[in-house]
């Protein structure tokens, strides 16, 4: 007997001794009394989305590396021009379009106007809609190479990786085909899954489950849809991005109803960062006076 309560004893130290294992998410918009900070020589990963809605556009930067993934519309462009000038971004390593519409691309021309662009990338051939060729015009005038990446790529900003899924077939939609990509830094991941609908949702939770599953899920086409059961259990997010304004939709219904926690794109800026251990989700530049819509 007291042989077992030793080992119980021992064991109870041990386990005080222990430390914690360190959470995946830190949401310091709802626990606005965390304390957590990184290491201050952390190396991080950082993903910012701008003050827009029903469209994308979204900041990768690792280090000195930077990627823009689509453009917003023409409408909210000046509020992506305002997100990167406000962090400090002089220049564009990449721009990814991950399908030929307006509300991904629209802006295109104001950045590429506003900053050097190293390259733009697309999955998409240059005549697939007037959004295709307005895309290699652009290029072409602006002097940025236009280069096409493909399904199990690997593209790297810095030390972070996008994985690429286009698993869609040529007869489906545009949407359907949109670039797929898994952001991976360290042990850390986010789902990018562009405008994708009921086609690609279903033949990616069938057949590729273990691919998309992920820490934070970039949920698809501005929470129009909700997604089934099937899909949140392969990607197993806890938490969601919409890019969204505070409007009902069925896809954030569904996702109240999922208890899973959903951050929309407004106001201000939302971003996640990483060390590659833990995820960091903040809001900021709530009060900043956006750049009025274009009309």
């Amino acid at each position: 007997m007291k042989r077992f309560f030793l080992i119980i004893v021992v064991l109870a130290l041990l386990a005080a001794l222990t430390p914690a294992s360190a959470e995946t998410v830190v949401d310091k918009i709802k626990d606005t009394k965390s304390t957590f900070s990184f290491d201050a020589d952390a190396d991080l990963l950082e993903v910012v989305f701008p003050q827009i809605y029903d469209c994308d556009a979204m900041l990768i930067r690792q280090g000195d590396a930077t990627m823009l993934v689509d453009t917003a519309t023409d409408k909210m462009a000046p509020r992506v021009i305002y997100m990167l000038d406000t962090l400090g971004v002089e220049k564009l390593d990449a721009v990814l379009i991950t399908h030929p519409h307006h509300d991904h691309m629209g802006g295109l021309e104001q950045i590429l106007e506003h900053m050097p662009v190293g390259m733009v990338l697309t999955c998409f051939p240059d005549d697939e809609n007037e959004h295709s060729l307005l895309m290699k015009s652009l290029c072409d005038r602006h002097a940025v190479p236009l280069e096409r990446f493909g399904d199990g790529d690997r593209l790297e900003v810095g030390g972070a990786t996008l994985d690429i899924l286009l698993k869609a077939d040529r007869v489906w939609s545009v949407n359907d085909r949109s670039a797929v990509a898994l952001l991976t830094f360290g042990e850390r991941t986010m789902l990018l899954t562009a405008d994708i609908e009921a086609n690609t949702v279903n033949r990616l939770t069938a057949e590729y489950p273990a691919a998309i599953k992920a820490d934070i899920l970039k949920y698809p086409h501005h929470g129009k849809s909700w997604l089934g059961t099937p899909f949140h259990n392969a990607v197993g997010e806890k938490l969601a991005i919409m890019t969204l304004n505070d409007r009902p939709t069925q896809g954030k219904q569904d996702m109240r109803v999922r208890k899973i926690k959903v951050y929309l794109t407004t106001p201000g800026f939302l971003s996640c960062t990483t060390d590659g251990a833990t995820w960091v989700i903040e809001r900021s530049h709530e009060k900043d006076p956006m750049p009025p819509l274009k009309k």
